[in-house]
């Protein structure tokens, strides 16, 4: 098998793919495979001491049920069944497991994108499932999400600096300032600037990827809640 290293348009090394791997002439090459992840685990941190910020307890969802077609019983699938965990201040806790598994079910729910059946998701220890969408509006600003679909998540019709800059400016954010920390933000994602004024079409899905960060950090949450969130990009950026 042969490999062919591409950057900025053009290739920069190819090759029989155990050379390229083995023995990597280009630099760019040499930083993509220096990029790639440890499998070994990091120092480990105690954060027993610190206040628990998500509290998941019990939380069920099912899809499905009732009636299907020509009056049969739809089938029933339980995505959730009786899911807890905690999550403390400036933990991050991964949650892994096969396609279909209820990954994406979870974080929906936390966010309150779909309702759960069941079970409690406290947020600094007050319960948020059963708000009205009113009640809900000051948790929207310190709970963000990152979704896993970068083409899906972002509105076609609104340029990049007004997809990053509405959430702040909604939640009061005076204009000039929401602008200026959206611009700060696109170069924290590694985009230009003048990435503001693009649509989202314009741009690859990992440069979305990096888009769906900005925008789920522009309100600077306490609670992160990421679906797979850089799994779009390149190794040399994740």
């Amino acid at each position: 098998d042969r490999i062919a290293v591409m950057q900025h348009g053009r290739i920069v090394e190819q090759g029989a793919a155990e050379d390229v791997l083995n023995r990597p002439r280009a630099d760019y090459t040499r930083a993509l495979l220096a990029a790639v992840p440890s499998l070994t685990p990091g120092h480990k941190r105690d954060f027993s001491a610190a206040p628990v910020v998500v509290a998941v307890k019990g939380l069920n969802k099912s899809f499905g049920g009732g009636s299907g077609w020509f009056g049969g019983a739809a089938r029933r699938v339980d995505a959730l069944a009786g899911v807890s965990f905690d999550v403390r201040r400036g933990e991050t806790v991964g949650i892994v497991g096969e396609s279909g598994s209820g990954k994406t079910t979870v974080a929906r729910c936390i966010i309150r994108l779909l309702d759960a059946d069941s079970g409690e998701i406290l947020i600094d220890g007050s319960n948020i499932v059963g708000l009205s969408q009113r009640a809900l509006r000051p948790v929207r600003k310190r709970l963000q999400m990152v979704f896993q679909d970068p083409f899906g998540s972002l509105n076609p019709r609104r340029t990049v600096g007004q997809l990053i800059s509405e959430g702040p400016i909604v939640h009061g954010v005076a204009v000039a300032s929401a602008q200026a920390r959206t611009l700060a933000l696109l170069e924290l994602v590694g985009l230009e600037r003048r990435a503001a004024e693009r649509y989202p079409h314009e741009f690859s899905g990992g440069q979305r990827q990096r888009i769906g960060l900005a925008r789920a950090l522009a309100l600077e949450p306490e609670i992160l809640v990421a679906d797979e969130p850089v799994s779009a990009l390149d190794v040399s950026v994740q």
